[in-house]
């Protein structure tokens, strides 16, 4: 199970309200680079060990209701790239327009990170839930930091060919 952590700000912008910040030093020890075929990636910048917290997946918090409409929109003006993560039943986080670097892990359908909704100590008591990026296997530095998209006949993501190179590759995301 993942810690716990204070948050120490948030971030509310005109009706739309973003999830909390954690009091941690966050993304020190993530880069963002070019991935060839693939546009870009999340890596390590040192060794990192199986359960660490890596940083939060921040971005403006909607509705499922929202989260279609945008996937339409998107997909009209032929955007193939959608950074929605699930924080509840009717909650994701959509981080298009965040400077989020977790949005940049590629998939793999055999991941070295996985996302998880934590419960954090909220400013005026009470708990807020937040998804934070997580090791799940041993990162040496310079390896690239990867999730599972999910099933691909989920809702929130197009059927496209899989480019992770995996031996247990499904062949779609």
């Amino acid at each position: 199970m993942p810690p716990q952590y204070s948050f120490t700000e948030a971030e509310i912008g005109q009706d739309l309200f973003y999830n909390y910040r954690m009091e941690v030093d966050q993304e020190k020890d993530l880069e963002v680079r070019t991935v060839p075929g693939k546009g870009q990636g999340l890596f390590a910048l040192h060794h990192i060990t199986p359960g660490s917290f890596l940083t939060e997946y921040r971005g403006e918090v909607i509705d499922k209701a929202t989260k279609e409409t945008r996937v339409e929109a998107l997909k009209k003006i032929g955007i193939r790239a959608k950074y929605f993560a699930r924080l509840g039943d009717d909650k994701y986080i959509d981080a298009t327009l965040s400077d989020c670097i977790a949005k940049r892990a590629n998939h793999s359908c055999t991941p070295n990170c996985e996302l998880y909704t934590v419960k954090i100590k909220g400013a005026h008591g009470g708990f807020i839930e937040i998804v934070a990026l997580y090791a799940l296997t041993e990162l040496e530095e310079g390896t690239e930091l990867t999730l599972d998209y999910g099933d691909p006949s989920s809702d929130i993501f197009q059927r496209e060919v899989c480019l992770c190179g995996s031996i247990d590759c499904r062949g779609s995301m």
